[in-house]
């Protein structure tokens, strides 16, 4: 089963649906056979980048780079903790490189590969293109096996019904 969950870390309904999904996924028993991904969507891709509402963008680009060597679980829940429990500016690229260094990553490199407004743009964009081909307006947004969809944070035992079903009706035969 392949979650594909479209998120972004300066939305707290999107942390809240991350933690009760994985609180959904501790109860369900076929835990060990779901794949999550998570998926960059910008909810205000015009904030500023250094004051006031806080741009995103470059922390999807740090998680698409982490999802290439590793690393994305550890730097999502990273990015999430610092922005609503530390008070981080999570668009601030010296910030961005602490968060990456703090979950075992080069902060050198990522801080190389954030000063290009390239790299990683075009896989943050290609999220953000099929969030609209899906027809996602809004996050959290849960796509499972490309044929269920899940709007916002539903409650846990919601969740974990959901999963259940699902798993009943693909594995039935």
């Amino acid at each position: 089963m392949k979650i594909e969950i479209w998120s972004d870390y300066v939305c707290p309904f999107c942390y809240i649906g991350k933690r009760r999904l994985e609180v959904a996924l501790e109860q369900f028993a076929h835990r060990e056979d779901v794949l999550i991904e998570y998926r960059s969507f910008e909810l205000n891709p015009s904030a500023t980048f250094y004051s006031g509402p806080t741009n995103s963008f470059d922390a999807h680009r740090l998680t698409q780079y982490a999802k290439s060597v590793g690393k994305d679980k550890e730097i999502i829940e990273k990015l999430f903790y610092s922005y609503y429990t530390d008070a981080k500016l999570i668009s601030n690229l010296d910030t961005l490189g602490e968060i990456a260094e703090s979950v075992g990553m080069n902060r050198n490199e990522c801080l190389a590969i954030l000063h290009d407004p390239f790299q990683y743009a075009n896989d943050v964009r290609s999220d953000e293109a099929l969030a609209q081909q899906f027809g996602i307006t809004g996050a959290p947004f849960f796509v499972i096996n490309r044929k269920y969809s899940i709007s916002g944070a539903q409650p846990v035992e919601t969740l974990l019904d959901i999963l259940n079903e699902i798993w009943q009706e693909e594995n039935s035969n």
